[in-house]
């Protein structure tokens, strides 16, 4: 048998041997038969690594990039003031912790998204729709699983696509603040951008929807409280007369007063007829003596002052036509009879 010069020992450590009769270095790691395991494995490690580059390129290549649109929500806690005091700051409590985690739960509730996508008509929008379209191999395999293909209703397409809504939506609370981040992640960055605007703009009516039915309830209360008030009242308005009659009571202090209430309207229509009766004996006292004409200018009648000028209109067209035709022309004739009607009225 050929000896494999790996086993031969030569050289002048060749017969030394340890204590316990083992070779030296039994348990020290060989670096120098890795390494050439290594260099003779060459070529299968470099295209397993140069396979492996290529697929994580073709996979970067081939996804689909997202985009994200961010919109900042402050959110502040309504407070009743019974009592306005100037300078008086409410102070944050436990109770205003869990009206904020309540709020944040409201931002991902299924009724806020349902409320965006009929706001958006995101059942209709292709844009958001073409991201609901199921890849080619869910539709293969549905269709080996013997999944139906027949069309939602409408209710169970507004279900879906909210809970289609609420996975492109996140919420991040501000740390130390009263803001919250609301993020959108879509492969269409308009659509990011439409859907957080109407998610914040629907956030906000959401809540002042939720205040208005509150006042609303408030009031129909209070309306009702007051209709049996009212009642109330008149029964025992009914009940005190039924009684004063049957007591014949008598309540001297009204009857005064309603004498008083009169005298007292007669007082004042006594001075507003004397204050009526000076002003027309002063216009009185003016106006006499005086020509007609004055009088309509003093009185400021408008009829008057539109026949003067008419009348000074028509003389100063007299006048001219003179120049041309003699005073028996008969449109001078007809000019002269308007004048004369109109100085006579």
């Amino acid at each position: 048998m050929t000896p494999n010069p790996l086993d031969t020992e030569t050289g002048p450590e060749a017969g030394a041997r340890m204590p316990d009769g083992g070779a030296p270095g039994d348990d020290d790691i060989d670096l120098q038969a890795y390494w050439r395991a290594l260099v003779g494995r060459r070529w299968l490690i470099l295209g397993a690594t140069g396979l492996c580059v290529l697929i994580a390129l073709i996979l970067t290549l081939l996804a689909t990039p997202i985009f994200r649109a961010d919109t900042t929500l402050q959110i502040n806690r309504d407070t009743v003031n019974v009592v306005q005091v100037q300078g008086f700051q409410p102070v944050e409590s436990l109770n205003d912790q869990t009206f904020y985690q309540t709020q944040y739960d409201l931002l991902k509730s299924h009724s806020l998204a349902r409320r965006v996508v009929v706001a958006m008509d995101l059942q209709h929008d292709a844009a958001f729709q073409g991201l609901l379209r199921p890849s080619p191999l869910a539709r293969l395999l549905g269709f080996l699983h013997g999944a139906s293909a027949r069309k939602p209703s409408p209710t169970d397409q507004l279900r879906a696509d909210a809970d289609a809504l609420l996975h492109m939506v996140s919420v991040q609370p501000v740390l130390n603040s009263k803001l919250v981040t609301v993020s959108v992640d879509t492969p269409d960055p308009r659509l990011s951008a439409r859907i957080a605007n109407v998610y914040a703009d629907q956030f906000i009516r959401s809540n002042l929807d939720r205040r208005m039915a509150a006042s609303g309830y408030a009031k129909q209360y209070l309306q009702d409280r007051l209709q049996q008030l009212k009642l109330r009242l008149e029964d025992s308005d009914k009940e005190l007369v039924a009684f004063a009659q049957k007591h014949q009571i008598v309540n001297i202090s009204d009857r005064q007063s309603l004498v008083g209430q009169q005298l007292e309207q007669l007082n004042v229509a006594l001075a507003q007829a004397e204050q009526d009766r000076y002003k027309a004996e002063a216009k009185w006292r003016q106006l006499q003596g005086a020509p007609a004409d004055q009088i309509a200018q003093v009185l400021g009648d408008p009829v008057i002052e539109k026949l003067q000028q008419a009348y000074a209109e028509d003389q100063a067209k007299y006048q001219d036509q003179l120049r041309i035709y003699k005073p028996a022309f008969p449109a001078m004739l007809q000019l002269h009879a308007k004048l004369d009607e109109i100085h006579r009225q």
